[in-house]
């Protein structure tokens, strides 16, 4: 995959009410003159999450064609403010569609698009349903109606996630959370009270793997809609993949294109810029400011979004830095980094959120991959961004990650002491391109990987056991190299003695997990890890001694919620695991707050604990601690 063309104009705004404001894009045809205008309307929950890159790709390729285009986030969603819990939902998703609409149209008097996929496209629907004059609409894997995507999401959730029922009211799908009445305004959603002509014309893409829903084809059957297959839907949908179909991209900018190939070009007229916005709380307080940043090269750098409270940062120099996961965009699993920015911002915290290069809204660097897993160049794009924050001193900067930003914010401080750490179901383990090669010239000094010797030894013994058994011999092969193989280990037999592992990962294993969290603490940084049962194994296997001597040192704390999912995507696990990060963070980078003093966002409060190193070493319960 290529990054598309550098010269089409991307920039982000804020736009609609000024008390509620919305983020989001808006992507220029260089030229400065356009064919025509489109809104890219999004899905909901995870599902936005794994297409916020392709939304992306797909804007740029339009405005490459000579239409302007704006991509936005939902009120209460993304970069947006006000929260998913907020009742009225689906009416302030609606109005945040009109408002995005009234934004782009701003630019002058040309034919409107609309473009929506999965839920996205109900509401893209009924906004060309309200308005009438759209010239083109895309329903891109459209949701039929809102009663069946919930039906569809929460059985993804409960099988998925293993998430059990909400302990407050509402319901929850992967990484959302909703009031009850606004389960019941989506269910009232459906594709089939719409009248058939929604637009002059009509493009509908169904998944690949699934039949065309006859009720679809029969409501669009006197209307000339056009049919496709989105093709790489289920890859895009992915959580760990979010691959770009780049044949759906090139087949819907096609066929808008060609929709608009008549109108002659427009000269773009220029919007009002609000690049500042002022966020609110529960009770419609002003908490926080947040404005649009970029980190390190001047004008292509890094984009980011800088979160502080009202008057500026406050007394203190530290600032939270958050580190994304994987090729997860700068908003954060479940909005994570959203929630937690505008929370701490509240209790006296600045914090930045920003996307790495080839990631979210950064750029690739020229010649690399965009929205990649684990790249070396990330390593440095962590440095950059804690310069750029800090430019007085780069080791004022608390670092949060989830995963593999867990396993970049350990990466930095290896290599620069930072004031603090903060990680959450840490990655050491994992395989990139770079694993026959060489790594970009950066040496991993956080990542744990098989002694080359024991994977020449071992290689033939491990391939034979895995064709005898039938199963996959380059998954067994990958996880001898990559050092996952442990934990696996361990799963299948749990008899085998600590004592045990500590010889093998010590002989075997390059950089065991329980020594990097060591060396790091070693360095003068303060280190937290919280983590689920699951994710605590690799780092317990064979370094209890370890941690036996970490549990001594008051720069070290780990704290296990046994329940919690690799991604936090369950909402109860989630908000304890933001309780014990708060708990942490807060008093680092304010220091007029003591640890006693803080709680929850929200005001929620529940025990912390923090496991013994028995417990640890086990994955079990253990005894609490204060």
């Amino acid at each position: 995959m290529t990054e598309p063309a550098a010269e089409v104009t991307g920039e982000p705004l804020w736009f609609g009410p000024e008390d509620r404001p919305l983020c989001g894009w808006l992507h220029s045809p260089p030229s400065g003159t356009a064919r025509g205008v489109a809104v890219l309307c999004p899905p909901l929950d995870i599902e936005g999450v794994c297409t916020y890159f392709t939304y992306r790709q797909l804007a740029i390729r339009l405005a490459g064609d000579g239409i302007a285009v704006v991509r936005f986030d939902y009120d209460g969603t993304g970069d947006s403010a006000g929260s998913s819990s907020d009742p009225g939902r689906v009416t302030a998703w609606l109005r945040s569609v009109g408002d995005a609409t009234e934004v782009i149209r701003g630019h002058g008097e040309m034919p409107l698009c609309l473009v929506g996929m999965r839920v996205g496209a109900l509401l893209a629907a009924f906004e060309a349903a309200r308005r009438g004059d759209v010239e083109a609409l895309v329903l891109w894997d459209p949701c039929l109606s809102g009663r069946a995507y919930v039906r569809e999401q929460r059985l993804f959730h409960r099988v998925g996630l293993d998430a059990g029922p909400l302990r407050r009211p509402g319901f929850e799908l992967s990484g959302l959370q909703l009031d009850p009445g606004t389960a019941t305004d989506l269910s009232r959603l459906r594709l089939a009270d719409l009248p058939p002509r929604l637009a002059a014309h009509h493009l509908v893409l169904t998944h690949p793997h699934r039949p065309t829903p006859e009720d679809l084809e029969a409501h669009f059957a006197g209307v000339g809609a056009e049919w496709g297959r989105a093709v790489g839907q289920s890859e895009l949908l992915d959580p760990p993949l979010q691959t770009p179909p780049e044949a759906t991209i090139d087949l819907v900018s096609e066929w808008l294109s060609s929709k608009l190939a008549s109108p002659p070009p427009i000269r773009l007229r220029s919007l009002p810029a609000r690049t500042e916005a002022v966020i609110r709380g529960d009770g419609g307080e002003p908490v926080a400011t947040e404005r649009f940043t970029r980190l390190g090269e001047e004008g292509r750098g890094l984009f980011g979004i800088v979160t502080e409270p009202l008057g500026g940062a406050g007394s203190s120099s530290t600032t939270v830095l958050f580190v994304n996961e994987g090729n997860t965009p700068h908003i954060g699993q479940a909005r994570l980094w959203v929630d937690l920015a505008r929370a701490w911002a509240a209790r006296g915290v600045r914090s930045v959120r920003w996307d790495l290069a080839g990631n979210g809204d950064s750029d690739a660097r020229p010649g690399t991959e965009p929205h990649a897993h684990y790249l070396p160049g990330y390593i440095e794009d962590v440095a950059t961004a804690r310069r750029s924050v800090s430019p007085a001193d780069a080791s004022e900067v608390v670092m949060v990650g989830l995963c593999a930003g867990a396993y970049h914010s350990l990466e930095a401080a290896l290599r620069e002491p930072a004031r603090g750490v903060a990680v959450i179901n840490p990655a050491f383990s994992f395989a990139t391109r770079f694993d026959r090669g060489a790594s970009g010239g950066v040496a991993r000094r956080a990542r744990t990987v098989t002694r080359r010797w024991v994977v020449t030894l071992a290689g033939p013994a491990v391939r034979g056991i895995a064709r005898r058994a039938g199963q996959d011999v380059g998954r067994w092969q990958r996880s001898l190299e990559t050092g996952t193989w442990p934990a696996s280990l361990a799963h299948r037999f749990p008899a085998i003695p600590e004592p045990a592992w500590r010889l093998v990962t010590a002989i075997a294993l390059v950089h065991p997990p329980a020594e990097v969290l060591e060396r790091v603490v070693g360095s003068g940084t303060e280190l937290i890890v919280i983590c689920g049962r699951l994710d605590l194994r690799p780092i317990a296997l064979g370094g209890r001694h370890v941690l036996g001597r970490l549990s001594t040192d008051r720069r070290f704390q780990l704290d296990l919620l046994p329940g919690l999912d690799h991604s936090t995507l369950v909402a109860d696990q989630r908000r304890e695991m933001i309780e014990h990060l708060t708990r942490w963070v807060v008093p680092r980078c304010a220091p007029d707050v003591s640890s006693d003093a803080v709680g929850p966002p929200g005001g929620q409060h529940h025990d912390s604990r923090q496991v013994t190193v028995a417990t640890a070493a086990t994955g079990g319960r253990g005894r609490r601690q204060t």
